[in-house]
């Protein structure tokens, strides 16, 4: 083979590849490899994507239609850009001091969507306008955050950027479990969310001062996942519940070191209680506040 040959063909392989590259980069939207989290929404039998897919509020139409319809979530694919009325299924109504009664979209950051007057999306900040499939008189509609009249308009420029979340069916599989717990946590995989399933009858059983049954829902979530802070979170109120406070305190410590929330109040408040016990000294019930447990969300302490 001839020395020009060699270098012909050394030349078509490299603008063959550089044509290649330069088609990916006509075509490249945002990754959205981070989305790792799914939330089941029973009321309507959808799962929601756990968080946001655009990269900081930065899509196109076009690119939050082609997130949402390649995306792929553990084995779960036939995920779309949702509907105006799939948006407005989580929303609800909410006021403010001042301004009249609308509906507005927010994002939890465990992804439950709910409705918030002035508009928070955690962890991008402030504000968010997300797209939705449904065309609108002037373009596809879009979920407004400012106090309006309206919670949507109609966008007339399809290449502004917005956010997006993705929908989709939920299977049966997941629906027989979210239905038991009904959570508003997302969850990384099915073995998450049955994980879920004792924790909640831990949580019912704390609401009715039913101290030991909720501790051993709580076991029963440990058992499933050692690494579980929620369930330690449980275990460690169900144990101040049966006034075994020195556990208790070993309990909070392990949620604090699981970093699953600000455990340094509630930690004070169980070791006071330990000494209060050991010396036979009944706390300032005034002062002695004890910790709430909401199921599925961080701890208010």
């Amino acid at each position: 083979m001839s020395l020009n040959r060699l270098h012909c063909q050394a030349l078509t392989a490299f603008l063959l590849g550089f044509a290649t590259m330069a088609a990916s980069a006509q075509t490249a939207s945002p990754s959205n490899e981070g989305v790792t989290k799914w939330w089941p929404d029973v009321k309507n039998n959808v799962i929601w994507t756990g968080q946001r897919v655009d990269a900081k509020n930065t899509q196109t139409y076009d690119q939050a239609v082609q997130l949402c319809s390649t995306l792929v979530i553990g084995n779960m694919n036939g995920w779309h850009l949702p509907t105006i009325e799939e948006l407005d299924s989580v929303t609800q109504p909410a006021t403010e001091e001042g301004y009249a009664l609308t509906t507005h979209l927010n994002l939890h950051d465990t992804g439950r969507l709910w409705a918030d007057g002035f508009v928070r999306f955690a962890p991008h900040g402030p504000g968010g306008i997300m797209w939705s499939s449904t065309p609108g008189p002037k373009g596809k509609m879009v979920m407004e955050n400012i106090m309006a009249a309206s919670h949507f308009n109609s966008a007339t420029n399809d290449h502004i950027n917005r956010g997006a979340y993705c929908v989709r069916p939920m299977d049966p599989e997941i629906a027989a479990i979210a239905k038991q717990v009904l959570p508003t946590n997302a969850v990384a995989n099915l073995t998450e969310l049955q994980n879920l399933v004792p924790l909640r009858q831990a949580f019912d059983a704390y609401t009715k001062h039913d101290y030991a049954g909720s501790l051993a829902g709580a076991q029963a979530a440990l058992e499933i996942n050692p690494q579980f802070p929620e369930a330690f979170y449980a275990k460690a109120l169900s144990q101040a519940g049966l006034d075994q406070w020195s556990d208790a305190v070993t309990s909070l410590k392990m949620v604090k070191k699981l970093k699953w929330g600000s455990m340094n109040d509630a930690i004070d408040w169980a070791e006071k209680n330990e000494k209060a016990a050991a010396s036979g000294k009944a706390l300032d019930p005034k002062k002695n506040i004890t910790p709430k447990w909401d199921f599925g969300s961080p701890p208010q302490t």
